[in-house]
């Protein structure tokens, strides 16, 4: 099946707008939406909108590889090519100092702030 990739695209696209609307919901739900009983609800909200996303960066990266791989046997070049190699570490360290660099840009911005919102009854 030659276009399984495109249909891995399309099925990640629109999982990709339900983590937005996740997201979205999150962060209405810590600024805006009075929820001083449901805390701990709200912080289970944000943490599953945080690893939902990680598990799609983690599940991107198997038709990213096997498109690499792809590209390679096209070219005739073995899997073993340093090139080949320099490539999938690139992807992995891009990746990675992107989400890294992320996290502790969240977590020094997130440290400083008052995590919800006290609404005045």
């Amino acid at each position: 099946m030659q276009n399984y990739v495109q249909i891995i695209g399309w099925l990640l696209t629109f999982i990709c707008f339900a983590l937005l609307l996740s997201g979205a919901a999150s962060y209405t739900m810590m600024r805006y939406v009075k929820n001083d009983w449901r805390t701990k609800h709200v912080q289970g909200f944000r943490h599953f909108h945080k690893w939902f996303g990680y598990s799609i960066i983690l599940v991107v990266q198997i038709p990213m590889i096997d498109g690499f791989m792809a590209y390679y046997r096209v070219l005739g070049i073995p899997y073993n090519n340093p090139q080949m190699i320099g490539m999938l570490f690139g992807n992995f360290l891009i990746w990675t100092v992107g989400i890294v660099s992320g996290e502790i840009y969240l977590w020094r911005k997130h440290s400083s702030t008052v995590k919800f919102k006290k609404v005045d009854k």
